[in-house]
């Protein structure tokens, strides 16, 4: 068995309080370096204070594995 990830890229995202993405950057090799890098960290900080001081709230990190549950289903 390989030791080294499928992929190597990814797609970034935030999500608001209301379920909106904020898609800000993609990484086309070299992602699981970058998730480890200053840079990363100061991306999703940079991103986050413009969506917060647009009047919107970036979900917490606690609320995320509540994303697909029934309550967002427009039934």
């Amino acid at each position: 068995m390989s030791k080294h990830p499928t992929s190597d890229t990814f797609l970034c995202y935030l999500i608001d309080e209301k379920r909106r993405a904020y898609i800000f950057h993609y990484q086309v090799e070299g992602g699981h370096y970058f998730l480890d890098s200053h840079e990363y960290r100061e991306l999703v900080n940079k991103v986050g204070d413009k969506i917060e001081s647009s009047g919107e709230c970036v979900m917490g990190w606690e609320s995320h594995h509540e994303l697909f549950e029934v309550k967002w289903m427009n039934i």
